[in-house]
């Protein structure tokens, strides 16, 4: 498919982009600000080790593209208030694992809840149709963003 060019098409996908925005501000101001307090960067480091179920300080850092020093800042808060552990990695005993605790695995699934729960009311204000026409779509638009990033990573590694 071409690249977009300016014009119409172009337009239309700066609307779709204050979109997107728009419904993630209006998610997440109900998450950080409600109960368990929770800042931007800690639901990020949150969603990923919920995702990864357990990783090192370098692969967060790596994967979320903060600098190890600072994602070592933003564990150390995560562990003060219970939600990560850090254990001692059998393979390289200068390594250390992070993982969520219950109370972390707990905090992950109350701001997902608060998400959804946050995004039921206008969701459910489209039709059933048009519910399942845009879940159908975003389904769609997401497995070829996820198609771009595969093809850019095998760019970077000069592989084509």
């Amino acid at each position: 498919m071409d690249m977009v060019k300016q014009g119409e098409s172009w337009n239309e996908l700066e609307q779709l982009f204050d979109h997107f925005q728009k419904i993630n501000r209006y998610i997440r101001s109900g998450v950080l600000e409600g109960s368990p307090r929770i800042t931007r960067t800690q639901w990020l480091v949150l969603r990923q080790l919920e995702r990864l179920t357990r990783s090192t300080v370098g692969q967060l850092a790596e994967r979320l593209d903060f600098q190890p020093s600072a994602m070592s800042q933003i564990l150390d808060r995560l562990q003060k208030v219970g939600w990560i552990v850090r254990t001692v990695d059998p393979k390289d005993g200068r390594s250390r694992i992070i993982a969520l605790t219950a109370e972390g695995i707990a905090t992950v699934r109350a701001v997902k809840n608060t998400q959804v729960q946050r995004l039921a009311k206008p969701f459910s204000s489209l039709s059933l149709a048009n519910q399942q026409k845009l879940f159908q779509l975003m389904a769609e638009l997401v497995e070829n963003v996820q198609e771009e990033l595969r093809q850019n990573a095998d760019l970077e590694l000069g592989e084509n």
